[in-house]
């Protein structure tokens, strides 16, 4: 099973149930031709159901620091650790499930960026 976790902290995070990797992007060529890319992969992660302590973990992530995100290796699948930052891209709200104020995330849409992947 992935485990992902946020700053050290395993148990209770959300385990997306969808993740795409988005390599180094291509900036344009040098003189000679040849392909210069960014240094830093990102990747897509999207949870279908997550219960509130689950949102509010990564929702304070979100706060333009670095963090300390664990995912599993786009190359060899690993849980490895990566010094990211993470943006909430689409948060999707169900106001007919109760969760101490009215509603529950239904689904969200987190991208991590600044991964730098050997």
């Amino acid at each position: 099973m992935i485990q992902i976790g946020i700053d050290g902290i395993h148990y209770g995070v959300a385990q997306s149930q969808r993740m795409m990797w988005n390599p180094p992007r291509k900036l344009g060529n040098d003189g000679l031709g040849a392909p210069v890319y960014a240094p830093y992969w990102s990747a897509e992660l999207s949870f279908h159901k997550l219960q509130c302590f689950q949102f509010v973990a990564w929702n304070d992530a979100a706060d333009g620091d670095l963090h300390d995100v664990w995912l599993p290796h786009p190359i060899t699948g690993e849980m490895t650790e990566f010094n990211c930052y993470v943006e909430i891209l689409s948060p999707r709200l169900n106001t007919s499930d109760l969760c101490g104020y009215g509603a529950a995330v239904s689904g969200v849409d987190i991208a991590v960026t600044r991964l730098e992947v050997a």
